[in-house]
């Protein structure tokens, strides 16, 4: 999804946001929205729930025709999908403050936050499918999420698998430090769909991914730790790999020579080698996008791409 700040725009610009065909995050800045646009964004929001919403607890208080920091919770009642970021000024006390938020879908909460906040004020919101807490899940918290049955996606800081419910109606996990007993993910999340894994600590080795049978997307971001990417065979319901900044990675032959894969993303990956791919090892592989640091080669590996017969996933 694109970034774009809006704190600036007015209900033009907003209002032809809502007709781009792409999913957008909203990004709002310490200065806030103006009063004045509120109802516009308000209606974008109605409209284009697919849209997340980036704010952050700070407020300005200089300037009384905008609107900022926790005010912005109660402006913005057609809010579904939202990014929160708790800032050291204004840290987050408690979770209440979107109990009223009912229409969320998405609640995604980083900054400074409370190590063991309760979450039951949730209760509240019966169609959040989404949470994200980057200071870790405690035992509390992952007992309250497994029993939502609403909950499909998680994302957090540190995931403690030993103490983790199993929870077949989750889809997605989103790991954004690391993992303890990474080797119980396979059992307690038997119904996965989408793996993200960040940074990778404490993981002691990465073959617990080759027996997460129904995983459809893996993506793997900045992790200095990985080398080689395990086996995916088993994997038959795997159709899209994401690898970004994986510098040590050496060796990519099972994605490479999976079968099922149609779509692969490449950002910084020094092992890629363009003749590596064949249509006989990896006959559905259809979109590939390769960005690097050097810009020049990008130009000249997306045109031996296509010349391959390959599409850039981002034209698509």
């Amino acid at each position: 999804m694109k970034k774009i700040k809006i704190s600036e725009l007015d209900n033009q610009a907003l209002f032809e946001l809502g007709l781009s065909k792409e999913r957008h995050i909203l990004f709002v800045d310490d200065i806030g929205i103006k009063k004045d646009n509120i109802p516009a964004l308000n209606e974008l929001l109605k409209t284009r729930q697919d849209f997340f919403i980036n704010i952050s607890s700070e407020k300005d208080e200089s300037n009384k025709n905008y609107i900022s920091g926790n005010d912005l919770l109660t402006a913005l009642s057609e809010m579904r999908n939202l990014i929160y970021h708790a800032s050291l000024k204004y840290p987050l006390k408690n979770i209440s403050i979107f109990a009223k938020l009912i229409n969320l879908r998405s609640l995604h909460l980083y900054g400074d936050l409370p190590k063991d906040m309760e979450l039951k004020p949730l209760d509240n919101i019966e169609n959040l499918e989404s949470i994200y807490i980057e200071n870790g899940l405690t035992l509390r918290q992952d007992v309250y999420l497994s029993m939502k049955s609403t909950i499909r996606e998680i994302g957090a800081g540190i995931f403690r698998m030993e103490s983790f419910d199993k929870n077949p109606n989750l889809k997605k996990i989103a790991v954004l430090t690391g993992v303890s007993h990474e080797e119980e993910m396979p059992k307690k999340l038997p119904e996965l769909e989408e793996l993200y894994i960040e940074k990778g600590k404490n993981i002691r080795s990465f073959n617990f991914i080759s027996e997460m049978k129904t995983l459809k997307t893996l993506e793997l971001n900045n992790i200095p730790t990985l080398k080689e990417i395990p086996d995916l065979s088993n994997l038959e319901d795997l159709t899209k790999v994401i690898l970004t900044n994986l510098r040590s990675l050496e060796n990519m032959d099972a994605i490479l020579n999976h079968p099922r894969i149609r779509t692969l993303i490449l950002e910084n990956i020094k092992c890629f080698n363009i003749d590596m791919l064949s249509k006989e090892t990896a006959p559905r592989l259809k979109y590939i996008s390769v960005v690097s640091d050097d810009k020049n080669w990008d130009k000249r590996t997306k045109k031996l791409l296509e010349e391959k017969g390959y599409k850039d996933y981002n034209d698509n």
